[in-house]
């Protein structure tokens, strides 16, 4: 349960952490920063296209070495954005990540009871940590 928890972690962290630095990403990769904007949009929409047929494919895979697959897709395509001089490998990295992110949350979905209360846990938190994020989240 700690493992998915921590997986869950590491999904919210690579999908919002573009709004958060949001200003040095325009800077960086000379971009407007609508365009950094849209990086986190194109991953969570990739995650959300991803997570239905990647849960019908995944379904006769072993879950642990699928999740690690996933985590080391997540930590290279990571390593690839904070190195990225270049808008396009970004944008295609990101939603990369965000297909292998749409498998994961579909694995977390799947693999706790959802009458249990660390289902429902865990549904209350990532609403609230999503929540909080945006909340912050600077407007300039």
């Amino acid at each position: 349960l700690m493992t998915l928890a921590g997986s869950a972690a590491i999904t919210l962290l690579t999908e919002l952490l573009p709004v958060g630095v949001l200003p040095q990403m325009s800077s960086s990769l000379q971009v407007p920063p609508a365009w950094i904007g849209f990086l986190a949009s194109a991953y969570a929409a990739a995650a959300a296209l991803a997570a239905i047929p990647f849960t019908v494919l995944a379904r006769p895979l072993a879950r642990r070495p699928l999740l690690i697959g996933l985590l080391a897709v997540l930590a290279v395509a990571n390593v690839t954005v904070a190195a990225s001089a270049c808008y396009m490998l970004t944008l295609v990295v990101r939603v990369l990540a965000g297909l292998a992110n749409g498998m994961l949350w579909s694995m977390l979905a799947t693999s706790a009871d959802p009458a249990s209360a660390a289902a429902r846990g865990a549904g209350y938190i990532h609403g609230w940590v999503t929540s909080g994020l945006l909340a912050v989240v600077s407007k300039d």
